[in-house]
């Protein structure tokens, strides 16, 4: 059955006997390691278990950074990963890190798909565990695949103002090996 942490409006619109979705609150997930861990546990022996999460920042090798912004704490975890371990676990089960493409600060538009994460973030979400990722331009898998085919992924659905410099950035510095063309 699936499970959602905290119910939308429109997901509790269901009701509480809708067969279709379980909704339990978040720290049944993260409110104790041991916690985490028995969902974890239970999740794996579910199939098809979704995970939606949100990320603000996401490396080219996959790394997603959802707590901080370099060294400003933003949010804590949220049981991001427990989710998203217990959907790659779960057979048939898929796992979304979802982020918009760019951001402004301070008038200037940015990338939230970087080369590297920026100096102080926190990593949420290992390489190793990332599969779909979402923007406005895209999604990719990235399960199973080495860090230039991940490299490649993320540059393809980056705004298309920073996919040039990406891409440049990342044969720069080897995440995409010279000589190697997708």
């Amino acid at each position: 059955m699936p499970r959602c942490a905290s119910p939308t409006p429109s997901i509790a619109r269901l009701g509480p006997d809708s067969r279709a979705l379980e909704c339990q609150a978040a720290s049944l997930s993260d409110d104790a390691p041991a916690r985490g861990a028995e969902r974890t546990r239970r999740d794996h022996a579910d199939d098809h278990v979704i995970s939606i999460n949100n990320t603000t920042q996401i490396d080219l090798q996959g790394q997603a950074a959802s707590e901080s912004d370099g060294h400003r704490h933003i949010s804590g975890t949220g049981g991001q990963l427990q989710f998203v371990r217990s959907a790659y676990a779960s057979k048939g089960g898929k796992s979304f890190i979802c982020l918009t493409s760019t951001y402004d600060k301070r008038g200037e538009r940015r990338s939230r798909i970087v080369l590297n994460l920026t100096p102080g973030n926190v990593v949420t979400t290992p390489r190793s565990d990332v599969m779909f990722v979402v923007t406005e331009y895209g999604m990719v898998n990235l399960k199973g695949k080495s860090v230039a085919e991940r490299a490649k992924a993320l540059i393809g659905i980056a705004h298309p103002d920073f996919r040039e410099d990406l891409e440049r950035q990342a044969y720069e510095h080897r995440l995409i090996p010279r000589g190697v063309s997708f």
